[in-house]
């Protein structure tokens, strides 16, 4: 068991870590070099690389609000703060403070202008918006901690008053549609805020980047959503794929993808569906096939960050190949959506069918001040 939690912190560690990076590295000068049609196929790279897929789900986000609503039905709000913050994030900092300087010292022995952009790091160190470097993501990550918490205290008072139940899961378990009606009421705030706001506020907001917190606090309450959703329906895979389709429609029917990145309706919709519906069907055929042996909730916990962390490397693979086909930009797109997830999925099956996760992941965590049992 103490092993199952070491490779999870791992995991979790690590793909913390590659989403931190994949923001912090762009080198905006490397737009200018660029013609029309490489500029293209760059965004498309640092398009699919950065985010979940072609909707721009983060998904440290996602996961973090999904498993975030689960263990915090499990020890409570102390107990999740202090062991997320010894085991998750302390590792964190020292990783992507050490990794500054081995930045910087590699920066020494060649040009990496091109690739990293390390003179502009250094400086986002003491600067304010939109210098955060490695950073930014901390001030949103206390937002969003403070969102969970929230929803956490006011669910435990309204089960105290109205339902007696002591519990907040027991809560979200048996009501979870009012979860949902916090949802749209998100979304409904974050389309008239996009709406509203001038762009020329998100420059003048010092340490702050509202733009990333508009954009992601409803992925973090879906996630959120989806670890009560698997907690209580832990058998029932139908359920699982009526609630996708209910967030395919709630996204649908908003229009957020279409207006923040202006694609057509048609593209917005076949977005939506081929990256949130695969995920969902292929998690429930691992349930199926693994359902003797682990329950859905660790086979979940075990498997997500792995999924995750495989679709990286096969997706930039994937685009960089495709690229080198001389094909247009929009069939990389749609070739790409087609294909990743079958790729990162059969990589999955190699890596469990050969059990290769501890020497890759390593068996024991980075950094710990306490090896307690999630």
């Amino acid at each position: 068991m103490r092993d199952r939690v070491a490779y999870i912190d791992n995991l979790r560690i690590m793909v913390n870590f590659l989403i931190v990076l994949n923001h912090s590295f762009w080198n905006k000068s490397l737009e200018t070099t660029l013609s029309t049609s490489e500029l293209e196929l760059v965004e498309l790279l640092r398009f699919f690389s950065m985010n979940l897929g072609p909707i721009r789900v983060p998904f440290f986000f996602l996961i973090a609000g999904l498993f975030s609503a689960t263990y915090l039905g499990k020890r409570g709000i102390a107990g999740f703060s202090k062991t997320r913050f010894e085991r998750i994030l302390i590792p964190l900092i020292i990783a992507l403070c050490s990794y500054v300087y081995l930045v910087l010292v590699i920066s020494r022995f060649g040009d990496l202008s091109r690739v990293l952009n390390v003179e502009d790091y250094s400086n986002y160190i003491v600067s304010g918006f939109g210098g955060l470097g490695y950073v930014w993501f901390l001030y949103v990550l206390i937002i969003y901690s403070g969102v969970l918490l929230g929803f956490y205290w006011i669910a435990q008072k309204v089960a105290f008053l109205k339902s007696g139940l002591r519990k907040a899961s027991d809560l979200f378990c048996y009501s979870k549609y009012t979860f949902l009606g916090a949802l749209l009421f998100i979304e409904t705030c974050k389309f008239v805020f996009l709406h509203t706001v001038p762009d020329e506020l998100y420059e003048n907001v010092p340490f702050l980047p509202l733009k990333y917190l508009v954009h992601n606090i409803t992925y973090f309450s879906v996630g959120a959503l989806a670890g009560l959703s698997f907690k209580r329906f832990q058998n029932n895979i139908r359920f699982n794929l009526y609630e996708t389709i209910v967030f395919i429609l709630i996204y649908a029917l908003t229009g957020y993808t279409g207006y923040a990145y202006g694609l057509q309706p048609v593209i917005q919709l076949y977005s939506v569906i081929s990256n949130a519906l695969p995920l969902v069907l292929m998690l429930s055929i691992f349930n199926v096939y693994l359902n003797k042996r682990v329950t859905r909730l660790n086979f979940v916990t075990n498997s997500t960050y792995t999924i995750y962390l495989i679709h990286f490397p096969v997706i930039s693979l994937l685009t960089y190949l495709l690229i080198q086909l001389q094909i247009t930009a929009l069939t990389v797109y749609f070739t790409v959506i087609l294909l990743s997830y079958p790729l990162s999925l059969v990589t999955a099956l190699i890596i469990r069918r050969f059990k290769l996760t501890a020497f890759l992941f390593g068996a024991k965590p980075l950094y710990s001040f306490r090896r307690s049992i999630a």
